[in-house]
């Protein structure tokens, strides 16, 4: 086995920070430190005391630690690096990667980026350049997913025809949701979306703008269909996510008493046994597993990148007041751009 060398961009604060950290760099980094093959050499984050106690936490030298992302990749030349900054920043870093010493991986933090623009090109360019890009929609390999995965494909709920998510909101928490419904729809790409959002206050999480309330409806190109519901309609939904078959449903909600139940045609609600497990932990030995074998791993970014063309479709069918027929045709972000034209005031 190869002995992998990680470096983490954007520790943030030990206890998360609140709402724009979660201390995201320290769950990557345990995730990391608890594989056999890897080790962590080197962190960058811009306030220097965040760097100094998470070099702490890990036993780095001082000379492991820095502020300037750039001059850590230049110095250390990492196998894998970890970027767990805000949204905005992730396409830029991840470019700065490719193009001072482009490592075997990089596992970025959801979601994406703030811009659909970017999002394709963070995937063109690592494919381009070699580097196994992977998202951390670690929710793929929990417990409940991978069972749910397991009971699709015994036939337990006969053909998916349609995939329902519902979170706080769209895209910066609800991602993980959407990225689910496609796993549970194939990992197809979307044909169309339409959609409808309300921003009364609305709110800034992670450097993104976030509605107050969304719906979507969207069509696979494998005729599956998919809805979300966010804020105050995601109780339609009635689970973090669902999927119905021909012959029966599953319906998921990760922490909940029953994070599994399945219910066939003509029967109740059974809960199914599942754990929810350590899914960060199982997306780091799942992406060096994807190294190793060369295969393409679940949490490509080419993966996440169709949970996201759906997101900013919703949001762009808003925009146009039409059905959104794809792949996207834009480079931006249309609720950042129509809240900045005050196009949404109530």
């Amino acid at each position: 086995m190869t002995e992998y060398r990680v470096a983490i961009i954007g520790t943030g604060a030990e206890d998360g920070g609140g709402e724009d950290g979660f201390a995201m760099g320290y769950r990557h980094a345990a995730a990391y430190d608890s594989h056999p093959d890897c080790e962590i050499v080197a962190c960058a984050d811009l306030v220097p005391e965040y760097g100094e106690r998470f070099a702490e936490s890990y036993d780095l030298p001082a000379d492991a630690t820095w502020t300037d992302h750039v001059e850590m990749l230049r110095a250390h030349e990492p196998d894998i690096v970890s970027v767990t900054t805000p949204i905005p920043t992730h396409a830029p870093i991840v470019a700065d990667c490719l193009a001072t010493a482009p490592p075997a991986a990089i596992h970025c933090e959801k979601p994406m980026s703030n811009r659909w623009g970017e999002v394709v090109e963070m995937v063109d360019t690592c494919a381009a350049a070699d580097v196994q890009l992977t998202i951390n929609h670690q929710l793929r390999l929990s417990g409940p997913v991978r069972r749910a995965v397991e009971l699709i494909n015994e036939g337990r709920i006969g053909d998916v025809r349609r995939v329902e998510g519902a979170r706080r909101d769209l895209y910066e928490a609800g991602i993980h949701q959407l990225d689910l419904c496609t796993y549970f729809a194939g990992d197809e790409p979307a044909a169309w979306v339409m959609g409808s959002i309300d921003f009364r206050e609305g709110e800034r999480r992670s450097g993104m703008v976030i509605e107050d309330q969304a719906v979507g409806l969207w069509m696979y190109e494998n005729g599956v269909y998919g809805m979300m519901a966010t804020g105050d309609g995601q109780d339609a939904v009635g689970s973090l996510n669902r999927v119905i078959g021909t012959e029966g449903e599953l319906a998921i909600d990760f922490w909940g008493e029953e994070p599994l139940r399945l219910r066939q045609d003509g029967s109740g609600w059974e809960s199914i046994e599942c754990t929810y497990g350590t899914p960060q932990e199982a997306a780091v030995a799942h992406l060096i597993e994807a190294l190793e074998a060369g295969s393409e791993p679940v949490i490509v970014g080419a993966n996440a990148k169709r949970g996201a063309e759906i997101a900013f479709g919703i949001y762009e069918s808003v925009r146009r007041r039409a059905r959104i027929d794809l792949p996207l045709d834009i480079e931006d972000d249309p609720l950042a751009a129509m809240v900045e034209a005050d196009q949404l005031g109530n």
